[in-house]
């Protein structure tokens, strides 16, 4: 049991590449020394900031232009879980591409995320005027389908413990999992019990859908189902 949490534990940051939802943002103008992109999952927002050649803002105050400051707006279904997170650079300039990331905690039952994000940026002769841009969107939490040999206790115990760490979990058998359901989600788990212990045979393996949805397989059963899709591997215990 111990090894799916482990690889649960994974999948949920590799998350962050996989389902990262774009958001759109506003308020910048046209012709500024800096652009702004910015995704989120439903555990961090993410925004990267991209400073033209000899221009810079500030990570905090230092008695020059006005620090960066992100923010989640009330009334959305996001709240901030922490502090934003800064890179560490000499006289707090950020200069070049720079990536903000806050973490978010769920806090209502849709998925709409609004932040705010207040910036000056500054060169050698001036300081621009503050401004404030909005960051808004969709953010839905990544889609795992869990494969199991049976719908029993333990891969109950397995889906809440997704469930419970920001995952929308369904689940199959090796026996009735489809092309289309692997395809409708962003990860599938395929998981195993210790060695025949699972109690299901080769030809439901070898039928499993050769979906383009990436697939984390565990244990026995992970073994014989990638050797089955013909990929060369390697594995062992520890």
């Amino acid at each position: 049991m111990r090894s799916i949490f482990t690889l649960a534990a994974a999948l949920l940051a590799h998350g962050l590449a996989l389902a990262q939802c774009p958001l759109e943002v506003k308020g910048s103008g046209e012709d500024q020394p800096f652009r702004v992109t910015a995704s989120a999952t439903d555990q961090v927002l993410l925004v990267d900031l991209i400073l033209d050649d000899e221009w810079h803002a500030y990570a905090r105050d230092v008695g020059g232009g006005r620090p960066v400051e992100l923010s989640v707006d009330a009334g959305c279904d996001f709240a901030a879980a922490g502090r934003v997170g800064l890179p560490e650079t000499e006289g707090a300039r950020l200069e070049g591409t720079v990536r903000l990331r806050l973490p978010l905690e769920r806090t209502g039952e849709g998925d709409e995320l609004r932040a705010t994000l207040s910036i000056q940026v500054c060169d050698a002769l001036e300081c621009l005027v503050p401004m404030t841009l909005t960051l808004s969107g969709e953010v839905k939490p990544l889609g795992v389908l869990l494969v199991v040999a049976e719908a029993d206790a333990r891969a109950e115990r397995i889906a809440g413990w997704l469930v419970e760490r920001g995952f929308a979990v369904e689940m199959a058998t090796y026996a009735d999992v489809t092309l289309e359901a692997c395809d409708a989600h962003d990860v599938v788990l395929a998981d195993s019990n210790v060695f025949q212990a699972h109690g299901v045979d080769r030809k439901t393996i070898q039928r499993f859908p050769r979906t383009a949805t990436p697939v984390v397989a565990v244990g026995f059963i992970g073994t014989e189902l990638v050797e089955a899709h013909g990929v060369a591997m390697t594995s062992g215990y520890i």
